[in-house]
């Protein structure tokens, strides 16, 4: 994984492929104390014990082995949040869900770059519309809210896969970035 957003992007998609249908992102970057954070919560399968303290073996994997052997996303989260002076932790149930937060130092020289958030947001939100995505995004002392039951009911859609609905959206999330990096923040659906 290039960047950051790569990350969050791959442990969602874990997300989803756990059957979840509420992921909660929250995303907190401060750059006065240098650090960069990420949490994605579900309530999927979710695993048993011994899944978790085998589940950062790149050669584990969840999915069906006619389709892919390798599970690398954790495996590579863990190692270049470790190599920033970070941390990843999991917490996983059966039939409750799934808890992954990674820590990276930004100062680090083998921190990687943060990379294109509100395209990861968009991406993610576009792909899996159906689901409750509700994203926290903080930069310092200023956030945004992003929470899909919310935008729909404010919108009166019940998808946001379309064409109008990402061009709405790639604004929107654009917007949402600028600001709270920018002018102060903004908040949607609280």
């Amino acid at each position: 994984m290039r960047d950051i957003s790569q990350h969050i992007m791959d442990i969602a998609q874990n997300s989803v492929k756990a059957r979840a249908n509420e992921i909660e992102i929250l995303v907190n970057e401060s750059p006065k104390e240098k650090y960069f954070e990420f949490e994605i919560r579900d309530n999927g399968m979710g695993m048993d014990e011994k899944m978790c303290k085998r589940v950062f073996d790149p050669f584990v994997t969840t999915r069906d082995k006619k389709i892919r052997h390798v599970g690398l996303g954790l495996s590579l989260l863990k190692a270049n949040a470790e190599r920033s002076g970070g941390y990843v932790e999991l917490v996983s149930h059966p039939n409750k869900g799934t808890r992954v937060k990674a820590l990276f130092k930004m100062d680090s020289i083998d921190c990687p770059p943060v990379g294109a958030l509100g395209g990861a947001f968009l991406s993610l939100i576009i792909c899996d519309s159906a689901l409750h995505w509700r994203i926290i995004r903080k930069y310092a002392e200023k956030k945004y809210i992003l929470d899909t039951c919310k935008i729909k009911k404010t919108l009166g859609v019940q998808k946001l896969s379309s064409v109008k609905m990402y061009s709405i959206l790639k604004e929107y999330i654009e917007r949402l970035e600028s600001n709270v990096k920018h002018n102060g923040g903004e908040e949607h659906g609280g």
